[in-house]
Formats: C-alpha cells, structure tokens, sequence
C-alpha cells in the first residue's frame, strides 16, 4: 500500500473493486433466492413422479396384455348380434359387450401416453441431479458474501479510522491556516483586503 503525503493509507484497488460490486451482488443473490426458493417442492414432486412411475413397465405389459386379449371383441360383438337375433333375451349382454369395446377404444392412445411419459423420464431424472448440485453452489456462495463481509467490516473499521484522522488533522492545520492568513503576502489578507 502507499502512503500519501498526510501519512493517510489509500484504499486497496481491490476493495474499492468489490464495494462497486456489492449492490450487483446483493440483486443477484436476492433473484437467486427468489428463484430457487421452488426447489423443495420441486424436489418432492419429482420423487414422487419417480415412484409413481416406477409400475409403469408393469402397467404398460398389462395393458398390451388387455388390448391382445381384447382385439377379438368386435368380432365377438358381431357373434353376438347373430345370436341377438335367435334369442331376444340377449339384446341387454349386447349393449354392455358395445359399451365395454367403446371404452376399451381408449387404450391405444393411453398406451401412447404412458410411453412418452416413460421417454421423458430420463429428462426428469437429468432435472433432478442438476438440482441436487445447486445446494452446493449456494453454500459456495454463501462462503463469497461471508468473505466480502469480512473485508467490508475491515474497510469500515479503516474508513473510521480515516475520518479520525483526517478530522485530527483538520483540527492541528486550522490554527496554521489563521496564523498563515496574518503573515505578511499571504494571498487570502490580500484578496481580503480588497473587500
């Protein structure tokens, strides 16, 4: 550090660096918090897709196992309609055998959507290890401000002992500036003369 000529020490380059940067830094640190403070959640949410997806191989087997075993009801359905024709006690089994193909129509595009679910798992299991690394960087950051801290308090503690000084100093020159303002060609007699 340098010394200059009252004997005051100037301010580290790096300090005044790092008080410039203090309000950008606290902006920062507050969005962070605002946009983690999900995680948690996010965090719950996300197990619990991975254990309730984790059935859906068994799940998917099962409903292929369904839609094979299920393929032959429309002709079952027209069967039916033949002997409906025999018997006229059977048109009540008719309907319900119609209702039953009517609402197993929805299996295909359910098994579709239980496949992209199943594809997008490896995305949401990439989600949640990325989230498990941000705790790490928080608390790395953490350390940064617990630092910029440190040297915040000792640059206070130097700025209080600047301004004592200086005020000190102010204090000893004042007299020197009167008996300087009486001594003979002094410019401010001078200039005061004129008024």
């Amino acid at each position: 550090m340098r010394i200059d000529p009252l004997g005051l020490t100037n301010l580290p380059a790096d300090v005044l660096a790092g008080l410039r940067l203090l309000p950008d830094l606290a902006e920062r640190v507050e969005e962070i918090a605002e946009a983690t403070a999900a995680i948690p959640a996010m965090l719950t949410a996300l197990e619990g897709v991975r254990t309730d997806t984790k059935a859906l191989p068994s799940v998917k087997r099962s409903i292929h196992a369904a839609a094979r075993d299920t393929a032959t009801l429309p002709d079952l359905a027209s069967a039916i309609s033949s002997v409906a024709e025999d018997t006229h006690a059977l048109t009540e089994l008719r309907g319900q055998v119609t209702a039953i193909s009517q609402a197993i129509a929805v299996l295909p595009a359910m098994d579709a959507r239980m496949a992209r679910i199943e594809e997008a798992m490896p995305v949401l299991v990439g989600v949640q290890q990325h989230l498990a690394v941000l705790p790490e960087t928080i608390n790395a950051l953490g350390g940064g401000i617990t630092e910029l801290a440190v040297l915040l308090d000792r640059l206070l503690a130097s700025l209080d002992r600047l301004d004592s000084n200086v005020t000190t100093l102010h204090s000893a020159l004042e007299p020197l500036g009167r008996l300087a303002d009486r001594l003979p060609g002094s410019s401010r007699r001078s200039s005061g003369d004129g008024e």
